[in-house]
């Protein structure tokens, strides 16, 4: 896919920094922004891996997004190395009624903890720092 300029649309607005529009969030929050950074965040959803893996027992994480664990046991789930994954993001949904234990990799925390236990119908969006640690949203 191509990176969003002025070269691909000619005839319209050029997405520059000094053009800016006015945005509603979904809380309703109104807020103004460039088009330069509407397209890098239009440019970055359409980059996102929106795959939805559903597991019940013990997982190392790899490519998925959206993991939906479905287990009357409990289990891990272990995040990927955080250094090697800046920025990327997982969302973890417990749906079934054993507890899921997230364990980070080797010295890596989860916003500071050692892991991150869900309970039945809990979730957790994890976000690499690049650094060492997943901050939970």
């Amino acid at each position: 896919m191509s990176q969003l300029n002025d070269t691909n649309y000619v005839n319209r607005v050029p997405v520059a920094a000094d053009y800016t529009v006015t945005v509603r969030d979904s809380d309703g929050v109104v807020f103004t922004t460039t088009m330069q950074q509407l397209a890098t965040l239009f440019q970055s959803l359409a980059n996102l891996d929106l795959t939805v893996s559903i597991v019940d027992a013990n997982i190392v994480l790899t490519s998925q997004q959206y993991v939906v664990a479905n287990s009357a046991g409990t289990f891990n789930i272990t995040l990927p190395a955080s250094s090697l994954n800046t920025g990327k993001s997982y969302q973890i949904f417990n749906k079934g009624a054993g507890a899921v234990t997230i364990l980070p990799n080797g010295s890596d925390t989860i916003a500071g903890s050692a892991s991150l236990v869900l309970d039945q119908y809990e979730s957790a969006i994890l976000r690499s720092d690049g650094i060492g640690m997943w901050g939970n949203l």
